[in-house]
């Protein structure tokens, strides 16, 4: 499936089932908020978003515990993951996906590992990947909130 093809099909799920979806992208320039905002559901369902260049960026503004990062280091899965469980609360939303890049944009660090996490309350996916443009993390990124929306469907 096409980047844009994921781009409307998530935002077109998000739309059926009313729920809003923010992004924390540290490190990629709002790559995936860009791409969805741009479809035609997509300022309806795209809530707020953080972009920021480092993730201490994030950890900061979002107040995230930094003992919790003291092993794994700031640039990590666990952070990624304590990005998107804040990013609910802290963006107002229902679904919050949270990448993980180290910035200061995805250009600069081609291949450098990217953590991908997404929270929706019970449901939760997460993944590392390496990536040589924005159109592919953007693919993977939303792929993994299609799979997180679709997995909140047994809640209802």
């Amino acid at each position: 499936m096409k980047q844009e093809d994921v781009a409307e099909a998530v935002a077109g799920i998000l739309v059926e089932r009313e729920l809003m979806l923010g992004t924390v992208e540290c490190g990629v320039a709002g790559a995936v908020s860009r791409r969805l905002f741009n479809t035609a559901e997509g300022p309806l369902v795209l809530g707020n978003s953080l972009v920021v260049e480092e993730p201490a960026e994030a950890i900061t503004i979002m107040e995230l515990p930094r003992p919790q990062f003291k092993k794994a280091g700031e640039f990590s899965m666990k952070a990624a993951r304590a990005g998107a469980r804040q990013g609910c609360a802290f963006l107002g939303v229902q679904i919050s996906l949270a990448i993980w890049g180290q910035g200061p944009t995805l250009e600069e660090s081609l291949l450098q590992p990217l953590y991908l996490a997404v929270d929706g309350g019970r449901q939760r996916a997460e993944r590392t990947v390496q990536v040589v443009n924005e159109e592919a993390l953007a693919q993977h990124a939303l792929t993994l909130v299609w799979e997180v929306v679709e997995a909140k469907r047994s809640d209802w």
